[in-house]
């Protein structure tokens, strides 16, 4: 993975568009929890990615016929 590399990428194009950004680099935080006790500036801003997957097994048997 290039994460370096790529969060370069994404500086320089928001750059690019003019738009201003502040990186702020932490330690990993699992939890919303994890991330207040981290006390980074404007928390109260802080989004949690939530990923849903769907289990195929699931969906097939949970279809309306």
């Amino acid at each position: 993975m290039k994460t370096m590399e790529s969060k370069q990428e994404i500086i320089n194009l928001l750059n690019v568009f003019n738009i201003e950004c502040k990186v702020i680099s932490h330690e990993a935080a699992f939890t919303i929890n994890e991330m207040l006790a981290l006390n980074l500036p404007k928390a109260e801003f802080v989004a949690k990615n939530l990923f849903v997957r769907l289990n195929k097994t699931t969906w097939k048997s949970s279809r309306i016929h």
